[in-house]
């Protein structure tokens, strides 16, 4: 459904090109954040499992006619299970920060 829409997921890796031209000083962090046993913080991973089932759950009526074909009952037994699962197997996501500075180019310095 992304894709369709033009989503560019790989986004998080092009930052620093994006900027490079017109700021300085740049540098980029990345982290994983973990659901599961590797989270620092279990209650923060609940909150965020809470919320991936939720995107899911908003994203129901699409996935459940055009691509996974399957029943609205079947669609919530899903995303039942994967609350277990985030957790179980140890989900986890990118988090990308830039930090950088705006390139002065007053002349009058």
């Amino acid at each position: 459904m992304s894709e369709e829409r033009g989503v560019d997921w790989d986004t998080y890796q092009k930052l620093e090109g994006y900027v490079q031209n017109q700021l300085e000083n740049i540098q980029k962090g990345v982290k994983q954040i973990h659901h599961g046993e590797k989270s620092n913080n279990i209650e923060l991973s609940k909150v965020a499992i809470s919320d991936m089932t939720t995107l899911y759950e908003s994203f129901k009526l699409y996935l459940v006619k055009e691509a996974l074909e399957v029943s609205d009952d079947e669609y919530d037994e899903l995303v039942k299970a994967s609350k277990d699962e985030l957790f179980e197997f140890d989900s986890y996501y990118y988090i990308v920060r830039v930090y950088v500075r705006n390139i002065n180019n007053n002349n009058d310095n």
